[in-house]
């Protein structure tokens, strides 16, 4: 704990996982790993948001904060790991973060964000922070402009990582929302209100390969084709 600032932690982590899809050394990849593991393990709170007791890792807690640029920094990181490893539970990672924490930090219109959040929260004021001064007000800006940033790029790249591809063509669905995707030949439409309901339909056009990401959480998961 107090070792490495949150944000930077989360946007260096997957750097050995990257280095492994050039050069296939494991060890690498199982840098990046081991590294996911331990902040989950360590340092992550029940809303999916790495904690950042004055921006740096820290125990959890009901109002350990989150700063917002770690949102978008380990949503990257778990897109990385997922497309790398192809395990689903990078898929969930990013999902509870994104569903969760993100969206609880930026105001419904998403025109303004709390800098720093904690998911026990109950005020929102210039003297409600374990940080400083006014870091849980929310705000279109801060003194330090990455967070405002960043939380413009959370959404479009959550969603650039829900569908990936393979060198076969086919299509892997590794995250779930209401979206329409076009590959090659094939057209998905998922229909869902995930998160808010565990049921997704897929409606499918033309032909292709899909695989759909069996959510580590789930204790029993049917499929129905065609009925």
């Amino acid at each position: 704990y107090n070792s490495e600032h949150t944000a930077g932690y989360g946007s260096l982590v997957y750097i050995p996982a990257l280095i492994y899809s050039g050069n296939g050394n494991t060890e690498y990849l199982k840098a990046s790993e081991n590294g996911i593991r331990k902040v989950r393990s360590k340092a992550m709170n029940a809303s999916g948001g790495p904690t950042g007791v004055v921006e740096y890792l820290a125990p959890v807690g009901s109002v350990a904060e989150t700063e917002y640029c770690s949102f978008t920094y380990y949503n990257a990181a778990y897109s990385v790991l997922s497309a790398i490893t192809g395990e689903a539970k990078f898929g969930d990672y990013a999902e509870q973060l994104v569903y969760n924490g993100a969206q609880g930090a930026r105001k419904k219109d998403e025109r303004v964000i709390a800098y720093l959040s904690a998911p026990n929260q109950v005020y929102a004021t210039d003297i409600s922070s374990n940080d400083s001064v006014d870091m849980q007000v929310y705000s279109p800006c801060y003194p330090v402009a990455c967070c405002p940033a960043n939380s413009v790029i959370l959404m479009p790249d959550f969603i650039r990582g829900m569908a990936l591809t393979d060198d076969t063509g086919a299509l892997y669905l590794t995250a779930y929302g209401p979206c329409t995707i076009k590959h090659n030949n094939m057209t998905a439409q998922v229909k869902t209100l995930y998160p808010f309901r565990n049921e997704i339909s897929i409606d499918m056009t033309g032909n292709g390969v899909l695989y759909c990401k069996n959510p580590v959480w789930s204790k029993g998961t049917t499929v129905t084709v065609d009925g």
